[in-house]
């Protein structure tokens, strides 16, 4: 495990310990599963203080990436996944869990990830229809239309939730009365996201 230390840096060596043990995990040469030195060996081979090495560890213990095995040794934190959950969510499950991992040791942080994951998916073509409407109230009706139309019943939200929270137009073309795609033109992140505007009449006729 290639890890050193600057004395002379101002950033206090626990906390260049653990980023360099973060680094390794993210890019794969720590693997899961796989023991870290002991806390006295890894300082005697740094030359920094056992408490040093010791508050790294403790910090990586808390945030997850190392957890303790039988004999007392640290080792790097598997993914937890449910029992009994399908094998495609664990497979999704362990893909976000490297993503979280990669750009963490890359220097990212978390509200960076969600900010750019959430712009690039709303760039992605849609995969079903989300019903958007000034109100609850008229967009119940609208699904109602669409389902006596002989169209799918859908799920609805008021323009007003959607600006609050943009990720609910991920993977969505949004469905919406015709008066108000130029609001939702003004809320949408990006230009692209105007082909994924349809009118409620363009649905039912």
């Amino acid at each position: 495990m290639e890890i050193h230390v600057n004395k002379e840096n101002e950033v206090p060596l626990p906390q260049q310990i653990s980023q360099q043990i973060i680094f390794l995990i993210g890019t794969g040469k720590l693997a899961i599963g796989d023991p870290l030195p002991s806390v006295r060996a890894l300082a005697r081979r740094l030359r920094v203080h056992f408490n040093t090495v010791s508050h790294a560890y403790a910090d990586l213990e808390r945030e997850g990436w190392l957890a303790h095995r039988r004999g007392g040794r640290l080792v790097v934190q598997p993914v937890r996944v449910p029992r009994n959950r399908p094998k495609a969510l664990e497979d999704l499950d362990d893909l976000i869990d490297r993503t979280i991992r990669l750009a963490r040791a890359r220097g990212h942080s978390l509200q960076q990830l969600r900010e750019r994951v959430r712009d690039r998916l709303l760039l992605e073509p849609a995969d079903h229809l989300l019903v958007v409407a000034p109100e609850r109230e008229l967009g119940e009706v609208m699904v109602e239309e669409i389902r006596q139309a002989g169209g799918p019943t859908l799920p609805e939200c008021p323009i007003t939730e959607l600006q609050r929270n943009l990720g609910m137009a991920i993977g969505a073309r949004l469905l919406t009365p015709a008066y108000l795609v130029d609001d939702l033109e003004r809320i949408l992140p990006n230009p692209g996201q105007s082909r994924r505007l349809r009118t409620h009449r363009q649905m039912i006729t």
